[in-house]
């Protein structure tokens, strides 16, 4: 993650497939980089870590929910009935 992180913030300006691209710390010789642009990187990062937040928030909202209401038969899959046994 720290290497992808570096190589889109520093990513030199130049043209893909005739597309002008740039690293999120860098503008191209004709436009000038606001100050806040330099901390797009940053942003991203606070971005993504919040929804992993939420994501693993509902997870486990998920889980206990499966678990409660016995969904997808979750909590009984595994149980054996003794009658049914091959001994």
């Amino acid at each position: 993650l720290f290497v992808s992180t570096i190589v889109a913030t520093f990513w030199p300006p130049g043209t893909v497939d005739g597309m002008k691209v740039a690293g999120l710390a860098r503008s191209f010789p004709d436009t000038p980089l606001s100050g806040s642009s330099k901390l797009l990187a940053l942003w991203v990062w606070v971005y993504c870590i919040v929804w992993w937040f939420v994501q693993d928030a509902a997870k486990i909202l998920a889980f206990h929910a499966m678990h409660k209401y016995d969904w997808f038969g979750y909590r009984t899959f595994t149980k054996v009935d003794p009658s049914e046994s091959e001994l």
